[in-house]
Formats: structure tokens, sequence, C-alpha cells
């Protein structure tokens, strides 16, 4: 059974000797972490889950492959971004999402905190939505994940510099 005390790493760790409680673990993180990121790259629902599916079977075929697992999540990330590239090249996917379904603030009382929350919304889709998938990609791992350049790098197989120029 796995412990839910247990670090990405001793997860890892685990799972690669054969802890199936801890995989399934793991996987759900993964899973639930990627959903957040690969979102904020395709602005788009149904992709998000194509990416995430596909990065979560890439995974489990290359698993052994990860011989550090303080790396995971630059290893698993750079899995992500390679679907997303895949994707992006077959079908040059350039649409956006309607706002509606990026989860609006509903319950609020205020409707003029609320109506301010969905300009912001819309407002940071829009410039997130103009920027190139590698800025965007880039703006994910710095802003949301609080990745430094040097783990940045490594996730898109580029240099320190060239993630910072990015």
């Amino acid at each position: 059974m796995a412990d839910y005390s247990l670090n990405i790493e001793q997860l890892v760790k685990k799972a690669q000797l054969g802890d199936k409680g801890c995989l399934e673990q793991l996987v759900s993180r993964a899973e639930e972490r990627l959903r957040a990121d690969v979102y904020r790259l395709t602005l788009e629902d149904e992709l998000t889950a194509e990416i995430v599916q596909e990065t979560i079977v890439e995974m489990f075929k290359i698993f052994g492959q990860l011989n550090d697992p303080q790396r995971f999540w630059p290893w698993l990330y750079k899995i992500a971004i390679n679907k997303f590239r895949f994707h992006q090249r077959r079908e040059n996917l350039r649409k956006a999402v309607p706002i509606s379904s990026v989860n609006p603030a509903s319950n609020s009382k205020d409707a003029l905190t609320t109506l301010i929350g969905e300009e912001l919304k819309q407002a940071i889709f829009e410039a997130m939505r103009r920027l190139k998938p590698e800025h965007r990609t880039i703006l994910t791992m710095r802003c949301y994940r609080e990745m430094d350049y040097a783990l940045i790098a490594e996730s898109l197989g580029c240099s320190r510099f060239a993630a910072k120029m990015l």
C-alpha cells in the first residue's frame, strides 16, 4: 500500500522497485500536476487530456530509464513537451477555448469582484494565447511551477542561457 507521506523522489524509488501502490500514487500526482501545466500550453481541455494520457503512457514505457529520481519532474515535463510539440506539428493547432470554460468564479456574491475577475482571466488568457508555445512553456514552468532556469533548460533540452532568452 502506498504511503501518502512520501515525497516524489521516494515514490519514484519505490515504484521502480515494483511497489504498485507507489506507482499508482506517482501517476495520480503526475496527472494532476501535468493537467494544469499542459492546459496552460494547449489552452484546450480535450488536447490537454490527450497529451496528459500520452505522457503517462510514455512514462510507463520508459520509467526504468529515469536514473535520478530527483529529476522526475524535468524528465516528465520533457516527455509532455515533446507530446505537445508532436500535436502542434501534426495538426498545427492554434485554437482558443472560450473563457467561459476556464473555471469561472460563479460563487462570488460581489458582482463587481466577479466582473473584474472575469476581465482579468480574459486578459491573461488572451496574453497567453498570443505567446509562442515555447514562451508559454517557459512561463508556465517559471511562474506556475517556480522551476529554476537550469531545470527548465533540462526539460526543454536547451542551455540555461537559451531558456532565459526565450
